[in-house]
């Protein structure tokens, strides 16, 4: 057989040549765990789509989305597949990405892995005003960022928040600050919100920062309370369709 290639680069967008012929040998190398558990039962319609008449399959593996050059997530869910299974099938989003088989595109299938675009996806802080009808602000705030991550650590300016056109509502979920609104002169608060006054966006900002210390407090409760309920009827499927 053909040796892989450990030092590809260039793998991402693509399952190589050498990987296609031996899977078992690529699937030593890179996971840590089975390629087939899993499985997601198929309806026929479904298993046609996927593989073809002749190729038809009752399930659908990992292991058979990395050795096809044409199954994808967007695929998938054009077939009707259920993300939550495909996330339980595969729940790291940068394998889908490693080998070509998720991109930027896909960002609105990709609710249940909340991918951080800036670590997860690959994307700069400039990436997100070229992708900004696709990487919209829930995805973010699914993800963990927030106006202040974004700001400190990934380098928002004010010129690519005008560039955003986020609305109000956008910049509440994200969590923007008194601080912030308070520094900005009378032209950049213009630019960024609008016609709105600063002292309701101030009265949003604390009703919405109210609300999450609220909703943080329950969170707490409700994770205590998981900590002490038994798990006893809780069944691994491992290896059965689902």
């Amino acid at each position: 057989m053909g040796n892989v290639n450990r030092n590809n680069s260039n793998s991402k967008g693509n399952i190589s040549n050498q990987y296609i012929q031996e899977p078992k040998q690529q699937y030593f190398i890179s996971y840590p765990q089975e390629l087939d558990y899993y499985p997601i039962r198929l309806q026929p319609e479904q298993s046609i789509t996927l593989f073809g008449y002749f190729g038809a399959k009752t399930t659908l593996t990992w292991r058979d989305i990395l050795t096809s050059p044409t199954i994808n997530l967007r695929l998938c869910v054009e077939c009707g597949i259920d993300l939550q299974k495909l996330y339980r099938m595969q729940p790291e989003i940068k394998e889908w990405f490693k080998y070509g088989k998720a991109s930027i595109q896909d960002c609105a299938s990709m609710d249940p892995w909340k991918p951080n675009p800036l670590v997860d996806l690959g994307c700069s802080i400039g990436d997100l005003v070229l992708y900004r009808k696709i990487i919209h602000p829930k995805l973010l705030s699914n993800s963990g960022l927030t106006f202040t991550i974004l700001k400190e650590r990934h380098g928002l300016t004010i010129d690519l928040m005008r560039l955003l056109k986020y609305n109000l509502n956008d910049w509440i979920l994200l969590e923007i600050t008194e601080s912030f609104v308070n520094e900005i002169n009378d032209t950049q608060f213009f630019q960024i919100f609008g016609n709105i006054s600063k002292s309701d966006i101030l009265s949003m900002i604390k009703k919405q920062y109210n609300s999450s210390d609220n909703k943080k407090s329950n969170d707490d409760n409700n994770n205590m309370d998981d900590g002490l309920a038994t798990r006893s009827g809780e069944i691994l499927n491992y290896g059965l369709a689902i």
